[in-house]
């Protein structure tokens, strides 16, 4: 008995590239770069963020609260470290 072919009907995607309609692998990998993307962005962040915090002043670090010792320990930290 032969194996009928089934047929996935194939639509112009992300960019213009052609990928499987509804589902599968090319949303699973749009999902995915989606995810990445906005990782690097939080990581960016961060960092920009603990050089900010390097940066401050003795008397900014005494408004905010926070120590010398502390911005140090926090600007040390790896950027996709939380």
């Amino acid at each position: 008995m032969p194996m009928s072919r089934v047929r996935v009907p194939v639509t112009l995607g992300f960019n213009g590239v052609r990928s499987r309609a509804a589902g599968g692998f090319g949303a699973l990998a749009k999902k995915v770069a989606s995810d990445v993307c906005a990782w690097l962005g939080r990581c960016g962040a961060r960092a920009a963020e603990r050089r900010a915090v390097a940066g401050l002043t003795d008397w900014d670090l005494h408004d905010i609260g926070i120590s010398r010792a502390d911005a140090g320990a926090e600007a040390e930290k790896w950027f996709w470290r939380p």
